[in-house]
């Protein structure tokens, strides 16, 4: 409210709801830029999303891998120009790594 009797007033930042380098948007402004900020969320969520479908995509072909005779993965991993010697494990961390390398050169990951 306007009290006549008050000649100046001070300003003291943070402490004033009145900022002087506070500039006024237009509503179109605000709805621009919110989004934005909503585009923004979009696209890192998407990302993110990547991720989980190769770790599931990893995950079924770690279980069918698993189930695979030591034969049949030395033949996978030798159709696919890697090594087939080593333990079963040995021959399932090639495939794993060979495949997760391929889906982040899709993906045009690191």
């Amino acid at each position: 409210s306007f009290n006549p009797e008050v000649v100046a007033a001070t300003y003291v930042p943070k402490r004033c709801g009145i900022s002087p380098v506070r500039s006024l948007l237009s509503l179109e402004q605000m709805v621009a830029r919110r989004e934005e900020i909503k585009k923004q969320q979009r696209e890192e969520m998407s990302d993110d999303g990547d991720e989980d479908d190769d770790g599931e995509a990893l995950q079924q072909v770690l279980s069918v891998l698993l189930a695979s005779s030591v034969a049949k993965l030395r033949g996978i991993c030798t159709s696919n120009g890697l090594d087939g010697q080593g333990p079963k494990s040995t021959l399932i961390e090639r495939l794993i790594d060979h495949i997760a390398t391929g889906m982040r050169a899709q993906r045009g990951g690191p």
